[in-house]
């Protein structure tokens, strides 16, 4: 189909009037060269648009769609495929151009749910200001040591488990010592994960079964941390603070200890 031109302007019209047949090939002209029922492959078309009725469709040049807000589309939006068919599974990134169902992950409406084995929700330390909301979960390795007030108690084991949810922390282990150097004073243990919590709200208690020691002292001792405290003090089950002299090589203590932190 050749290509359609068009030239000069129609002077203005009044009511009533009978358009004379130059200005209605004028007006006929224009709206062919606007809009125009034809083929995107006829050679010679130079038109904003093109409405190709064969094709259900309408072609627009180089200019684009603009839009309200001023921008404007020149090209086609990419387009997506979607792979996997599993009922509410969630949809994540597969490749530029396509969306995953996957299996092992699903939400319908009001549970979501992770099915694969040695998967997990990670949180990553959220900050939420809402009390009901869970916006951290961490589990990790602490190294706890024996603390005299003088002298020094070398370690041999020293690395303890800790899982901490949201400010809950629960620490568990048991540490031994390899040799000392005139230990004496009181005694406490170093290395809590996070510090505990400001003020006297949250004042924890923990308890541990000591062995291997000398001299008197019960061997079921009470871990206390202080205010904001990472190193709680040491009390025998009589509530007096276990003494450095205690300890020599070989002595040992399994220990679980759950409190409150800020961090």
């Amino acid at each position: 189909m050749a290509q359609q031109t068009f030239s000069g302007v129609p002077a203005e019209f009044t009511a009533g009037e009978v358009l004379s047949s130059s200005d209605q090939n004028l007006l006929r002209d224009y709206l062919i060269a606007t809009i125009k029922e034809g083929m995107t492959g006829d050679t010679g078309e130079i038109l904003p648009m093109i409405m190709d009725l064969t094709n259900n469709r309408i072609v627009l040049d180089t200019g684009g769609l603009e839009f309200s807000d001023g921008s404007t589309q020149t090209v086609a939006a990419a387009s997506f495929s979607w792979s996997g068919s599993t009922a509410n599974g969630l949809g994540t990134y597969g490749s530029s151009s396509t969306i995953v169902s996957e299996s092992t992950a699903t939400y319908d409406g009001t549970t979501l749910q992770l099915t694969a084995s040695g998967g997990g929700l990670k949180l990553d330390n959220l900050a939420s200001s809402n009390a009901n909301t869970l916006d951290d979960y961490e589990q990790g390795t602490a190294t706890i040591s024996f603390l005299p007030s003088s002298g020094s108690i070398t370690m041999n084991a020293t690395t303890c488990r800790y899982t901490k949810i949201g400010d809950l922390v629960t620490v568990t282990g048991q540490i031994s010592v390899t040799s000392v150097s005139s230990p004496s004073g009181n005694t406490k243990i170093s290395g809590l994960p996070f510090a505990s919590y400001s003020g006297v709200t949250a004042r924890p208690v923990g308890v541990g079964v000591l062995g291997g020691y000398t001299g008197t002292v019960a061997h079921t001792p009470l871990i206390v941390p202080g205010a904001s405290d990472t190193t709680p003090w040491l009390y025998d089950g009589s509530a007096v603070l276990v003494q450095g002299g205690i300890f020599q090589g070989g002595t040992e203590m399994q220990f679980t200890l759950t409190y409150q932190t800020a961090a």
